[in-house]
């Protein structure tokens, strides 16, 4: 599969996502829906990684991290990784469950921006008039869908 074909199957997914959830805070606390969230994506991602034969490479990642700071480094930044997303789908639901759907997922798309900064100043991406022009395109998108 493409990254293009890969990247549209996520935003679909992304977007049942965000239906479901809407949906389902009506019914549980938004809290307990990240928690349970969270544990059923942790079961598939084991089961997938089980599955792929992904699992024995992981055993001596773990172990040569210990000896070795570029792993340490790496497993840092997949443990702050995995910190910024419970936040994210923390604050995401808390948003659902008091906002609409439309002005939620606009917000949200601020990411792609917040993306696009922390790039050009973390890794020195370079920005183009195209990314600029987007980048506004989008927060001016936002402003219009979350009125």
């Amino acid at each position: 599969m493409t990254w293009v074909i890969c990247g549209l199957l996520s935003a679909i997914a992304y977007a049942c996502t965000t239906v479901l959830t809407k949906m389902a805070v009506e019914f549980i606390d938004h809290t307990l829906a990240a928690v349970v969230c969270s544990i059923i994506q942790t079961i598939v991602l084991i089961v997938f990684v089980s599955y792929t034969g992904k699992a024995e490479a992981a055993s001596p990642v773990l172990i040569t991290s210990i000896a070795a700071y570029p792993q340490w480094y790496g497993l840092g930044l997949v443990i702050l990784a995995a910190l910024a997303n419970g936040a994210s789908w923390l604050f995401s639901l808390s948003a659902l469950k008091y906002g609409n759907i439309a002005g939620v997922v606009a917000l949200e798309s601020m990411s792609i921006v917040f993306c696009l900064l922390l790039c050009r100043f973390l890794f020195g991406e370079l920005l183009f008039m195209k990314h600029i022009i987007g980048a506004a395109l989008i927060a001016l998108g936002t402003i219009v869908l979350s009125r």
